[in-house]
């Protein structure tokens, strides 16, 4: 049986194709509907509104929600997911 190193456990090699798919669909989901909506609240809405641009302004999107850690993790794990698997001896 093959088995792979996966987000520092094991799973077995047959599991790594739904294992991908799903990653991906959470990626594609955070990266198509809680970034941008991060992106909108970066800076407050209201009175107390404070506009941001360049850099400030991504580090910004990228703390609200914590959308960066997770685009990274996400990121992480579909790497992972892609990795060839270790052959038993």
């Amino acid at each position: 049986m093959t088995l792979l190193y996966y987000a520092g456990g094991l799973a077995c090699g047959h599991m790594k194709k739904p294992i991908q798919t799903s990653v991906d669909a959470l990626l594609v989901v955070v990266i198509i509907g809680l970034v941008p909506f991060a992106w909108i609240l970066r800076d407050g809405l209201g009175p107390d509104l404070r506009t941001s641009s360049g850099l400030e302004a991504i580090y910004r999107c990228l703390k609200t929600f914590y959308s960066g850690p997770i685009l990274i993790g996400l990121v992480a794990l579909s790497i992972l997911c892609r990795l060839p698997g270790r052959k038993e001896r």
